[in-house]
């Protein structure tokens, strides 16, 4: 049987993450995603925007490259643009900078920008559509999807605004992991934790939502 559901005013807090060159990461994620340094000791610093912490980095010298596809472990984390505006600002000034991009989806419920930082942690940088527009099937159940993103029409959303760093009201949306077993991660997430179940993609993902905007993936790896 299934637990009561989470607490609805429930949030994604910051993510950490180890990294082999702490100077290299700063400048990384200032000058190419637009956080901020909040806070900042030998070996470890949290950057965010203005009043919300995003990411706690850890300095860890010779640490290697996360392996990817085999290992259980982070796919990515995502952070969460205010709106379609600050996506499109964000996504002109990765063109600016010649930022390596690793993909740019259309999933239905939102548009997502995909990229690596040095490390090689996944990113996705995105904004979420309004719940009402969220496609569905006839039966009531969503309907996400995997279409190239209308970068064109991001950027133009963007109207030529000036790039002034991720701005306030960014939030950590979610994170991706590759786990072992999918069901029994689906199991503990629901049952044990409390998110709802959205969707299972044919055994080989699910979805999993804590209500409002706080949404889990689990992708089973190969």
């Amino acid at each position: 049987m299934q637990q009561q559901s989470i607490h609805p005013a429930t949030r994604m807090g910051r993510v950490a993450l180890v990294v082999a060159d702490l100077a290299r990461s700063l400048d990384y994620y200032q000058s190419h995603i637009g956080l901020k340094v909040l806070d900042q000791a030998a070996g470890h610093a949290t950057l965010g925007v203005e009043g919300q912490e995003l990411l706690w980095l850890k300095e860890q010298p010779g640490v290697r490259p996360f392996p990817g596809r085999g290992y259980s472990g982070l796919y990515h984390y995502a952070i969460l643009l205010p709106s379609r505006h600050a996506l499109g600002v964000e996504l002109r000034h990765f063109a600016e900078m010649r930022t390596p991009l690793t993909g740019a989806s259309d999933h239905g419920v939102s548009e997502a920008i995909y990229l690596n930082d040095p490390d090689g942690h996944g990113i996705e940088v995105y904004r979420d559509r309004p719940r009402a527009e969220w496609p569905r099937e006839s039966n009531g159940e969503l309907a996400m999807v995997t279409e190239p993103m209308d970068a064109r029409g991001v950027i133009a959303a963007g109207e030529g605004s000036p790039w002034e760093g991720m701005p306030a009201g960014t939030v950590m949306g979610h994170v991706h992991l590759h786990v072992s077993q999918l069901m029994a991660a689906q199991n503990f997430y629901v049952n044990v934790i409390g998110f709802d179940l959205i969707q299972n993609y044919g055994g080989h993902a699910v979805f999993v939502l804590g209500l409002v905007a706080y949404h889990f993936i689990c992708q089973r790896i190969m």
